[in-house]
């Protein structure tokens, strides 16, 4: 229910969808940038930066706690872990369906 009135079951499914594709490309890319910039040896400091960092990166919302936090800045990442970041903020700023659609191969078979 919304204001009173019994939502559509195809909004809640969309809705549903939309913030499931966000988790998963959320944990995804946390995964792959503690890949970059850190390998296989990290710690559990370097894997909660890497959980805040891409966060404040998918969701454009500010910076993230710990090596990556309100006073220090970006320049300890490697350059794959820069792109990644640099990704993640367009990713977020146009939304997720936008972005996605282009690597779908129905989009480019149907245009």
């Amino acid at each position: 229910r919304f204001l009173g009135k019994i939502t559509n079951q195809s909004i809640v499914f969309h809705v549903m969808a939309f913030f499931v594709m966000f988790m998963f490309t959320w944990i995804v890319s946390s995964i792959l940038f503690a890949l970059l910039n850190y390998g296989i040896t990290m710690s559990f400091q370097d894997i909660l930066a890497s959980l805040t960092l891409t966060a404040s990166t998918l969701g454009n919302v500010g910076p993230g706690i710990g090596e990556f936090g309100p006073g220090t800045s970006m320049n300890s990442l490697t350059d794959s872990a820069k792109l990644l970041c640099c990704f993640l903020m367009v990713l977020g700023r146009l939304e997720l369906y936008t972005i996605l659609i282009l690597f779908t191969p129905a989009f480019w078979k149907n245009n």
